[in-house]
């Protein structure tokens, strides 16, 4: 065997052995007729070229093209291997160009690199056409002629060219079965093999080269073969447990909404639903009326191609357990503005706190339930650790509890009330600073260390105790300066500079008092910061010189538009106060008076995303206070607008009749980062939305009485889902496919459509809002609500509905695309809410039609062979192939939701700057796997015969899919996977896809193959000698585990070992003492077709090897 079953780098286990890695290849099916098309817009070099390409082949005695190139009346060059399975290149011309090797290429399991370089300008006739194998020139040919000098070749000119099959005589034929990988076209040079490979420790090897290390030419191509992950509106994502901490990647977005649930284990949770919208780490279950809940061990984060689990049971259990995950996408994420806020509820344990737009410079956390905790500056000038208290004189001092800055966040450690301490609600609110390392400033007769992204700067330096001024960084003067020495606690105050006030005033952060003049704080001679620096006089407070008491931070923010503003407004003791125009809808609100004892206010759009449009009571903080979360009272009232603000209370904190209040206000929150306020209801909603994936996720709060809420698309949707996050309350369904606005369904149960006018207000969703009517389950007042809205979307999603016949051969749904996933539910009877998806089962049952399935509404772990579950998909949708009431009732009707396998396949993409992209016919991004030059994994021997005994020879089965997949229809047919190793652990996969009666899987330790004697066997009837063996059907996946170091073979039937056997602790198992390969036989006897798969790690294993 060439390389691991399941291993990523079996032959050199320090990883580092390749100068190159390969991370890939191309896999083409013969009887798929798959290849790629180019035609150059005109010619190139067509007297000197070079092709490079590394190539393992699957099929045997035929006839296999790698690149062709043909003109009009039949003219071509073509590079092949012929059925005599050796190598020639063939110019058919006047005076035609020809190589045949004597050497043949049968070795299935090995990677051949491929090089011929052509010169027909060459004085030496035998240099015109070169071909090296694996480094090595070939010099040994059964056919040769040479081309004349300055002869033109059909390769490079202006005429179509395929990779992986010919089209000589116009007609398409000699496909290729096998592995490409990291092809190479030089336009203009003819290049030794010695360009492209090294040798390494005796073996060929690839270079560590891109197209940038060639004159490419202009017609020159690299094919890396390399899928795109980018994806559009749905993927699935499948994972094992481990018990800890683990990204799940893949899906080719940022996820907004993640369905996940439990395929098998013993600890079977529900169905976990997830969105950007509410949080990570808040769920609710489809299969459930249970309220919103959070758990800070299950879905963690939102990543850029997938999500971050935790460790609980229920979505990451230990020992291997089967999860799915579909995911949906809502759109694009709104731009930062450079400040946002985040709430999070502490765990007691480390937790990554991952939901900013940036990677935060300052993060000020507080706790909102705890009375007793203070707010705590952490910043990245002076250190993660080193905190700062606003509401106290408290000089700097170490708190591990939040040891580092994150990309997108922070985390924090421990149990501290302050930080993390469990089911404690808290806040951050964080600034971006910039992507730029910390500074030296010499704009200030002090020099400081500056780190700045032109309107937010973070300022540290050292005080001398006499007028000076320090360099702070932005773009221009300042609106605010938050000032703290970092060593001195007794009497050293923050003390803050605000531009409304002008340098005569100060005021204190960590006290409510009222501004007063500022002495000699901002100089002996008050000055206002400049476009480069701001003043500081003779007060240690913000210039101490003192030794170890002398150190100081600064926050300085300047006025930007659309981002942050800082003002002052005069109160009018009204409860329609003051109203302050910002330009934009603020995310972080605070005020103080200048002219009495006043609280720091502080709101944000993070705790409290929408107003109270009754009260506008509002939650607020004070900068001043350990207080917890003020949620009611009238200094809480305060409406945000879309252009700024608007006090609603007459209280003196913010509203006193003539007085001065100065703000601050900054763009940005996490609910205005994920979502845009929507108020095309007449409810408030916080919408994402996309038009291009037909998806939006709504938040609103009810109001208890007939109303509209905005969804965010521009149709109407086809499905919604309706859940009270409050409280213990059914989903409520509404799909295009019912009668009317009076209809539902529920998703948590299995009832059929039925009528209620008070869900909906008799009204059906229209292109702009949803109705509802006055039901608590819908619009409870001031209750909080969740809905996921989808609209068809055409190559995307289609809804609609069906009308059963009780056939085998049931109706068959045209979608225009062949669907990734698939949901049917029942409208006339109670019948569950089935879930089909083609990664959990990526082919049809072509006998039984069974496919794999869970059910929405119950927590059941995954159907894999039932009735009910027998549905075949096809290239424009899908037929359902039972005749069971739940989908296929003689004339009742059924509701259908399918997503489109958007996977945008990007192997055909030329990765020079040439551009010269390819098109790929019966090629998709399925064809894309993990085997390649450096990470060779085995497959199916098509030229391997297993024995019965010495002179009784069993057939062989028939190969595709790059061998990986083995179909036989006679007693005795079979297939082998030759394997050899003195050491190491190992594993691998088989999936029976079709099974004829009865199926063996034999482990050899004899060099003859033998599948009587000296092997470990597993039948699908529970015969064989493999200890404690079970039955096996169509659907089942066996895992094999050789572990051959204690020379034993562990094997799982859907992820449970045989009997007690357990391949990590070494237990039970079965002993064989060496190891030559495994097989797969139809048993004598059996007949029919049979049909099995192979997982040697080439893609995602079902269940993975052993932890």
């Amino acid at each position: 065997m060439s390389g691991p079953f399941g291993s990523s780098q079996w032959m050199y286990a320090s990883g580092g052995f390749y100068p190159k890695i390969i991370s890939g290849s191309l896999r083409f099916n013969r009887s798929d007729e798959g290849y790629l098309s180019f035609t150059p817009a005109s010619d190139g070099n067509r007297k000197t070229w070079t092709y490079s390409t590394w190539v393992k082949r699957s099929r045997l005695n035929d006839s296999s093209t790698l690149l062709d190139a043909s003109v009009s009346g039949g003219v071509y060059d073509i590079l092949y291997f012929p059925s005599t399975n050796q190598f020639r290149y063939y110019n058919n011309g006047s005076q035609p160009g020809d190589r045949l090797t004597n050497a043949k290429f049968r070795d299935t399991a090995a990677w051949y690199h491929v090089v011929l370089a052509v010169d027909t300008t060459s004085g030496t006739a035998a240099d015109r056409i070169k071909l090296y194998i694996n480094g090595s020139q070939i010099t040994s040919f059964q056919l040769t002629t040479n081309f004349d000098q300055n002869d033109d070749t059909r390769i490079n000119a202006a005429v179509e060219h395929r990779i992986g099959q010919s089209i000589q005589g116009g007609t398409a034929n000699l496909s290729f079965d096998g592995y490409m990988a990291e092809t190479f076209f030089i336009d203009g040079t003819a290049h030794d093999a010695d360009a492209f490979g090294e040798t390494k420790n005796g073996i060929w090897v690839a270079k560590n080269i891109t197209s940038s290390n060639f004159t490419m030419g202009t017609n020159g191509w690299h094919l890396t073969f390399e899928d795109d992950s980018t994806v559009e509106a749905f993927n699935t994502l499948l994972h094992q447990g481990n018990g800890g901490t683990q990204s799940i990647t893949g899906a080719g977005f940022s996820p907004d909404f993640v369905w996940s649930k439990a395929r098998s284990g013993d600890t079977v949770g529900g169905h976990l639903l997830f969105d950007s919208v509410r949080g990570a780490t808040k769920y609710l279950q489809s299969n459930s009326t249970g309220a919103e809940a959070t758990d800070t061990t299950m879905l963690t984060s939102f990543d850029s191609d997938g999500f971050t689990l935790g460790s609980s049971q229920y979505i990451n259990d230990s020992g291997n357990e089967k999860y799915v995950a579909w995911c949906w996408d809502a759109g694009a994420n709104n731009a930062s503005t450079g400040h946002s806020s985040v709430t999070y509820e502490g765990s007691g344990s480390a937790q990554d706190i991952q939901s900013l737009p940036f990677t935060p410079d300052l993060v000020w956390i507080k706790s909102r339930s705890t009375s007793t905790a203070n707010h705590h500056l952490h910043d990245s000038v002076r250190g993660f650790s080193e905190r700062l208290i606003a509401n106290t004189t408290d000089a700097e001092g170490t708190n591990t509890s939040l040891p580092t800055f994150l990309k997108n966040g922070f985390r924090v450690t421990g149990s501290g009330g302050s930080y993390n301490a469990n089911g404690v609600d808290y806040v951050a609110w964080c600034w971006d600073a910039g992507d730029n390392d910390p500074a030296s400033n010499s704009d200030g007769t002090i020099t400081s260390t500056v780190k700045t992204n032109g309107d937010f700067s973070i300022i540290s330096y050292q005080g001398t105790m006499a007028d000076a001024n320090i360099g702070h960084g932005l773009s221009s003067a300042p609106d605010m300066i938050i000032i703290k020495n970092r060593n001195r606690s007794a009497g050293t105050n923050w003390v803050v500079f605000h531009s409304a006030m002008g340098a005569s005033q100060r005021l204190l952060l960590n006290s409510t008092s009222a501004a007063s003049a500022s002495g000699n704080i901002f100089g002996s001679t008050p000055t206002a910061p400049d476009s480069t620096k701001f003043y500081v006089g003779n007060v240690n407070w913000v210039n101490n010189n003192v030794s170890n008491e002398n150190d100081h931070i600064a926050y300085a923010w300047r006025d930007v538009a659309g981002k942050q503003k800082f003002g002052k407004y005069t109160g009018n003791a009204s409860s329609t106060g003051p109203s302050v125009t910002l330009g934009f809808r603020p995310g972080l609100v605070m005020i103080k008076g200048l002219d009495r004892s006043s609280a720091w206010y502080v709101f944000d759009t993070s705790r409290q995303p929408f107003n109270d449009a009754t009260n506008y009571t509002h939650k607020y903080l004070k900068w001043d206070s350990t207080d917890a979360e003020y949620t009611t009272g009238d200094d809480g009232k305060i409406e945000v607008t879309s252009t700024g603000f608007q006090v609603r209370a007459g209280v003196t904190g913010m509203n006193a009749s003539g007085e001065e209040y100065i703000y601050a206000a900054w763009a940005g929150s996490y609910s205005d980062f994920i979502t845009d306020v929507n108020t095309d209801g007449s409810i408030e909603s916080r919408v994402k939305a996309s038009d291009t994936t037909g998806h939006s996720i709504v938040s609103y709060v009810g109001t208890g009485a007939n109303a509209t809420v905005g969804h965010g698309l521009s149709a109407a949707p086809d499905w919604v889902l309706v859940k009270d996050r409050d409280n213990s309350n059914d989903w409520i369904t509404w799909h295009s496919g019912l009668a009317d606005g009076t209809q539902h369904l529920k998703l948590n149960n299995t009832e059929a459509s039925s009528a209620n006018a008070t869900y909906w207000n008799s009204t059906a969703p229209s292109s702009s809002v949803i109705s509802l009517g006055n039901n608590s389950k819908t619009n409870g007042s001031s209750q909080n609500f969740i809905a996921y809205c989808w609209t068809e979307t055409t190559g995307v999603s289609k809804f609609g509905k069906y009308t059963g016949n009780a056939s085998s051969t049931g109706p068959s749904v045209t979608l225009g695309f062949q669907p990734a996933f698939v949901m049917i539910k029942g409208l006339d009877r109670a019948s569950v809410w089935y879930m089909f998806d083609t990664t959990r089962q990526t082919t049809n049952d072509a006998t039984n039609y069974t496919h794999k399935y869970l059910v929405a509404s119950s927590s059941n772990t995954e159907y894999t062979n039932a009735d009910d579950g027998k549905i075949e998909i096809t290239s424009t949708g899908f037929q359902v192939r039972a005749s069971v009431t739940g989908m296929n009732a003689s004339g009742e009707e059924y509701i259908y939701m399918a997503f489109a396998d958007t996977r945008d396949a990007a192997f055909w993409l030329d990765s020079s700057s040439n551009n010269n992209d390819w098109q790929h016919v019966h090629l998709d991004h399925n064809d894309t796997v993990n085997d390649s030059p450096t990470d060779n994994h085995a497959g199916f021997n098509p030229e391997l015969i297993m024995m019965s005994n010495a002179s009784s020879y069993r057939g062989i089965g028939s190969f595709s899919e790059g061998n990986l997949l083995l179909t036989t229809d006679a007693d005795n047919e079979s297939g082998t996977i030759p394997f050899s190793a003195s050491s190491g652990k190992y594993y691998m996969e088989f999936t029976s896809i079709n099974l004829a009666q009865r199926q063996q899987i034999i482990v050899f330790s004899r060099d003859d193959f033998r599948g009587d004697t000296g092997a470990v066997t597993t039948s699908s009837d529970g015969g064989g000698n493999a200890t404690d063996r079970v039955t096996w059907t169509s659907g089942d996946v066996i895992g094999i585990a050789v572990d051959v170091d204690n020379s034993k073979v562990f094997i799982h039937k859907n992820g449970e070992y045989f009997g007690t056997s357990n391949p990590v602790t070494n237990t039970g198992g079965d002993t064989l003492n060496a190891f030559t390969g495994v097989g797969v036989r139809q048993d004598s006897g059996s007949t029919g077709t049979a049909t099995i798969s192979f997982n040697g790690g080439q893609q995602p294993f079902e269940y993975g090897p052993p932890e």
